[in-house]
């Protein structure tokens, strides 16, 4: 009797943890983006390469609160595992859709994969083209990333993409923009990354302008950012 009860217990077990189709194809997109990640070889499938697909064109995910993690993991998983592997690039078509996403995450994602895949020169004059929208984007985090991928395509100019980034490194562009659920701490830890991600860009900015507000950085009031742009320069920011 106790051994049947214990046999019983046991498949009860095995069924219980049986993951849904779902469940596994995110399991498994989760696995294989950590392995991209750390530099991991990685196999594309054709099936898994079909599931990155169908999620990009999955409208249906528009309606879902999770939508936006499981197409930018796509996005993601296309681009720098399917395409580095089979030579399969997303085209500038679907980045240009994506940039216009419901979802951030999506956005944000589209907006860091444009550099990396663009080929020639006409990609890169779309792709630019798209980054320079994107600079406008209603959430700072995907303003951030377009401006630092057109840093990365050397596209270095004053205007709008340098005032992008100042209002950024100032703590002007206030994070959250709309209300996201989060302890206070967590969204001033977000607001402080991203004022210094946008002063390590705009170190790249050999102008009076760029000069200027680093120096003004160089007194802020968070420690953490006036030290790190008094780590910019040997000579120190704030005329030292």
């Amino acid at each position: 009797m106790i051994k049947t009860l214990f046999l019983v217990f046991l498949l009860t077990g095995a069924v219980l943890a049986q993951l849904t189709p779902v469940e596994q194809q995110s399991k498994d997109q989760e696995r294989i983006r950590n392995k991209a990640r750390q530099g991991a070889d990685v196999e594309c499938t054709d099936s898994i390469m079909q599931n990155y697909l169908k999620a990009l064109d999955d409208t249906t995910l528009d309606n879902n609160e999770t939508g936006g993690t499981t197409r930018s993991d796509a996005l993601y998983g296309f681009c720098r595992i399917c395409g580095h592997k089979n030579g399969t690039i997303v085209t500038q078509e679907i980045l240009k859709r994506l940039l216009q996403d419901k979802h951030q995450d999506v956005r944000r994602e589209a907006a860091a994969l444009i550099p990396g895949i663009a080929k020639t020169d006409s990609d890169s004059i779309k792709g630019i083209a798209a980054l320079r929208l994107s600079i406008h984007d209603s959430d700072v985090r995907v303003r951030l990333q377009a401006v630092t991928s057109l840093v990365r395509m050397h596209i270095i100019d004053t205007g709008d993409v340098l005032d992008t980034l100042i209002n950024i490194a100032k703590g002007q562009a206030t994070f959250p923009e709309k209300p996201i659920k989060g302890c206070v701490d967590c969204i001033k830890k977000t607001s402080q990354q991203l004022r210094l991600g946008a002063i390590k860009q705009l170190n790249h900015f050999k102008y009076k302008k760029a000069d200027l507000a680093l120096q003004n950085l160089s007194n802020d009031q968070d420690s953490l950012i006036k030290q790190a742009v008094l780590r910019l320069s040997p000579l120190q920011r704030g005329g030292k």
